[in-house]
This record gives C-alpha cells, structure tokens and sequence, in this order.
C-alpha cells in the first residue's frame, strides 16, 4: 500500500514538529505545506524536506489524503471542513475549534463524507495515558482529582513591555484556556467523562486576554478541579485521589513520572514509556485509524465535549466578550 499523503497547514513550531515525527513515521509522507505567505511556506518545505509549498489551499488538497490543520484556531473549522468535503481526513490541532457549533459542523462534516477527523490531543496517544487508566484501579474509589497545566509563556514578556503578539490577542479567540487549558480540560473528560455541571473563574490582562483560570467538573461521586495559566509557573503535580491512595503524575501534557501513593506511607512507581518528542504517538494512531479505518468516536466526543465546556466557561467569566464573536459563527 501506497504512503499516505499528508498535507500541513501552517508553518509554526507546532508544524515543525509534525514534520519531524513524520519523518520517524512509517507509512506517511509530506506532500506539501500550505501558507497564505508565499516565502514562510517555501522556507517550511526547504527546512522539512516538503515536496512542495502553497498559497492555493484546495491546490495543496487536491495533492493530499489527509491533511494536519495547524493554523489559529478561528480558521480550524472553515479549513477542516473543506478538507473533508474534498474526502480528505484531518487531524486538527488543539482546541480543535473556536466556538460549539463549529465543533458540531466539523463532526457532521466527518460524518456526511466517511472521513476522519481526530484532535491532535498528544496526551490521548502518549503512553502516560494508558498508565493513569491502568494505574487508577490501585487508588480505590476516586473521589478527587486536580489536574493543571501552568506555564509561563515565552511571549508573555513582549506581552508586557507592550507588544502584543497574537499568543495573547483575545480578539481571535485565543485564552489561556484554549492554548494551556485544553489538556488538563480534555485529559478530565477522557478519564472521567462528562461531567454533571461545572463552574469556572479566571484572571484577565488588561487587553481582556484570559490569563489564568480554574474549571470545577461535577460528578455523582466527586470533583475534579482543573487550574492553568500563560502567566504563571507552577511546580506542582497532577493529582488524583482515592480512597486508598493517590495517583501523582507530574506533568499532566506529557509525564515524566507518575507514581502511587497509599495511604500507608508506601509509594509505587508507575512505569511506561517516556519520550519528550511525544507527538509521534498521535500521528501514529491517526495513521493506524485511517489505514484499518477504526472508529475515533471516543476521542472525537471528547474534543467536542472540551470546546462545550470551553465555551460555556467563557461566557461564565466574562472572556467571551473580548473575543471576535465573527469568528466562532
């Protein structure tokens, strides 16, 4: 069987790494880039080994299988939606769309013309993830879970000797928790599904871009608080806990470690397998889902239940207001 041929939009660092994992990816080829700017697109293929770049999007399409959407995430749906109806399959980077209803288009879009569509969510595919699921069933009944993801951004310096670059311009829909949130967010709902309610609070620079928040699910049983920031760095793990112990995974976008901890005092480490570069796992699986066309359903209800969530926060604190409300039609 012939590579698949895939096609990338956007030339960002996101991009970069793409590229290098498909190089370590058997059965998957780079058939070209796609770039409103003719010179960043060239220098992307040059420094990639791309086949070819382009300006003319259902162009590049027309020379793809599939297609990695890696563009601002106002642009994920129109983007991802007419790759599909050109029966292309996606893998659409994090959050994988703006607003709800554009989540709901790019489902039914995945529906309509039998193609996939699957978020580009690296912790669902690293080999962390099947350690947690397994390693929850030595914890007892799970009655708590805070999960965060803070990190200081390396453009939230700019940000504050008055340069505003598009990492924190709320206008096109960008927040903390679209590009930080999302994984402990998205993590919560594929560990413990849809949560009964929630509430959320957040922290606000002075353009209105949301800085820092804090999402609480609600379930029959118990909590789980998920906490992240651009403007902040925090030292402190992931934790779940149950009634016999508790699982500590250090960093919850990619674990390096993650142990158990009873309530006697002993700890247990948690093996897997680690590696920083992680998003060859998600394109791995998206390849294995294309070729033997199994179902993503799992992964693609979660997407979609994140961006609700997302939403419904952001009307919640007041973040929807300062947002571009054209662009999450």
């Amino acid at each position: 069987m012939s590579d698949i041929r895939l096609g990338i939009v956007g030339t960002n660092f996101v991009s970069d790494w793409l590229a290098s994992a498909v190089g370590e990816c058997d059965g998957v080829t780079l058939s070209g880039v796609y770039s409103r700017d003719k010179e960043r697109g060239a220098d992307f293929a040059a420094r990639n080994g791309v086949e070819q770049s382009y300006t003319d999007y259902r162009a590049m399409l027309r020379n793809a299988d599939a297609v990695y959407v890696a563009s601002p995430t106002y642009r994920h749906c129109e983007q991802a939606v007419e790759a599909m109806d050109m029966g292309r399959d996606v893998l659409c980077e994090k959050m994988m769309a703006a607003s709800y209803s554009q989540a709901l288009r790019m489902r039914a879009a995945a529906d309509r013309n039998g193609v996939l569509l699957l978020e580009a969510m690296r912790p669902d595919f690293d080999p962390s993830f099947a350690a947690i699921k397994s390693a929850m069933g030595k914890i007892g009944k799970i009655r708590r879970a805070h999960l965060e993801y803070c990190q200081y951004s390396s453009r939230y310096d700019a940000f504050k000797s008055g340069f505003v670059l598009n990492a924190f311009n709320p206008e096109i829909c960008n927040s903390a928790l679209a590009d930080i949130g999302v994984y402990p967010l998205h993590t919560a709902i594929r560990l413990f599904g849809k949560p009964l309610d929630f509430k959320a609070s957040a922290v606000f620079l002075e353009n209105g871009f949301e800085g820092l928040g804090e999402i609480t699910l609600a379930y029959s049983d118990m909590l789980c608080e998920i906490t992240y920031s651009k403007i902040t760095q925090s030292t402190s793990p992931s934790v779940i806990e149950g009634e016999d112990g508790s699982l500590v995974i250090d960093k919850i976008h990619g674990a390096k470690r993650i142990y158990v901890a009873y309530r006697n005092g002993v700890t247990e480490e948690v093996p897997f397998e680690y590696r920083p570069d992680n998003m060859i796992y998600e394109l791995r699986a998206f390849r294995d889902m294309l070729l033997n066309r199994r179902s993503n359903s799992e992964y693609l209800a979660a997407s979609v239940e994140t961006v609700r969530i997302a939403n419904e926060a952001y009307r919640m604190t007041g973040a929807i207001k300062y947002m571009n409300a054209e662009l999450m039609k």
